[in-house]
């Protein structure tokens, strides 16, 4: 390893990262999974008793969250060795998961699937894939101005 390169990801902190990434990604997806599955009338309960209104937004905005959580996870150090699009993995698994919860709600008594409910599920996917250009574009122009500026400064 050179060691007058600075690394962009150190293994030991790369490892760290990725598993606790991992464990949020997990955590998020098995607490989704879990408010998809649990009976309409607690689910309803729990909106009466927080006022949250709504669903759809909830819907929208948990994939969306999805995106970029498991986004996080597959841009670290471990599945970046693996994984060579995080953002094309992210609408994949997030798309497969949307589609899994309801076909799962299908067979549900408590619970029903809808179409409407999947097309809420790919609009947050889109929103995520779209913000997240955008957060690239605008972080890749901030590294280029930054290094312009050193450049800048070492011609001087």
């Amino acid at each position: 390893m050179n060691r007058n390169k600075p690394s962009a990801v150190l293994p030991g902190n790369g490892v760290a990262l990725s598993v606790a990434a991992t464990a949020a990604s997990f955590i998020y997806v098995s607490s989704l999974c879990y408010l998809s599955f649990i009976s309409a009338g607690s689910l309803g309960e729990l909106y009466r008793r927080t006022g949250i209104g709504g669903d759809d937004i909830l819907h929208i905005m948990s994939f969306v969250a999805l995106g970029f959580v498991l986004f996080a996870s597959f841009s670290t150090y471990f599945y970046r060795r693996v994984v060579e699009s995080p953002r094309a993995w992210s609408v994949f698994v997030s798309a497969i998961l949307a589609i899994v919860i309801e076909l799962v709600q299908v067979s549900m008594p408590t619970r029903h699937a809808s179409f409407f409910d999947l097309s809420l599920h790919a609009s947050g996917i889109l929103i995520f894939y779209y913000a997240s250009i955008v957060f690239q574009k605008r972080r890749a122009k901030a590294v280029i101005s930054n290094n312009r500026k050193e450049v800048d400064l070492t011609l001087k």
